[in-house]
């Protein structure tokens, strides 16, 4: 029997020293896609939810790399 967790549970069970760029980019893809959903459920555009967020966010990239340093 195949146990396939969803995406948002996969960074759970990643060892963080593994990969930590891959681990700071699926807490960054969870994070996002967390506020999509509520924006969504709340009216807006998947869409224009996802701009709203990646704007709110701020420079991902920035983020991405300030979170593997630490």
């Amino acid at each position: 029997m195949a146990f396939d967790l969803p995406h948002s549970w996969r960074r759970f069970f990643r060892h963080p020293r593994a990969n930590p760029r891959a681990a700071v980019d699926d807490e960054i893809a969870f994070h996002v896609a967390m506020r999509v959903d509520d924006y969504v459920a709340r009216g807006m555009s998947p869409e224009g939810a996802r701009r709203r967020v990646l704007e709110l966010f701020g420079e991902v990239d920035a983020v991405r790399e300030a979170c593997v340093e630490i």
